[in-house]
């Protein structure tokens, strides 16, 4: 198991423990409390909650696989701002230099050849699995639709683990690539 899992594991483990203790709190305040005092009781959950999940999102973020140096190549990332995840920037140019390809021109040529590296595709598409695995874990650990804690956040990770999944189609494929 990653050391990312098992951090992530690690403050799963304390979010629901968190969660559990300020449940039970507001429960038992919903039963004997005024109005006003169940609202403050779910407002303090919420700003709590939000907290958490600030930073745990944060570090999800931050600690993407695909986001390593490996996959960093200058020449691509020169033409992307800054901060882009590397795999995202190597998808864009694979799919410009399919569409254009050229014989000639060194940089499709480059590009198609460093994805019909078996090697090195089945690390990136192994890597971009693992990233997918995480951000589910997350989303399952984090969503709460009783607050609406984190709502637009789990919708981005969804979608990018839609991304990464079709990435890791297209990458695979290009194993088998034949030029025309």
């Amino acid at each position: 198991m990653s050391a990312r899992i098992i951090q992530f594991d690690e403050a799963r483990s304390k979010i629901i423990a968190k969660r559990t203790s300020l449940k039970i709190d507001f429960n038992k305040k919903s039963m004997t409390g005024t109005a006003s005092q169940i609202n403050q009781s779910a407002e303090s959950y919420k700003k709590i909650r939000r907290i958490i999940f600030n930073q745990e999102y944060k570090k999800l973020i931050d600690s993407f696989h695909t986001a390593k140096t490996e996959f960093m190549f200058p020449t691509i990332l020169s033409g992307y701002r800054h901060g882009i995840n590397p795999v995202d920037a190597l998808y864009n140019n694979l799919q410009e230099a399919l569409f254009r390809y050229d014989k000639r021109n060194q940089f499709c040529v480059w590009i198609v050849d460093l994805f019909k590296d078996f090697e090195w595709t089945d690390k990136l598409c192994a890597v971009l699995e693992r990233d997918q695995n995480i951000i589910l874990q997350f989303q399952e650990a984090m969503f709460d639709p009783h607050f609406g804690v984190g709502d637009k956040e789990i919708i981005e990770l969804e979608r990018i683990r839609n991304k990464f999944a079709h990435y890791a189609e297209v990458f695979k494929l290009m194993k088998s690539w034949k030029e025309h």
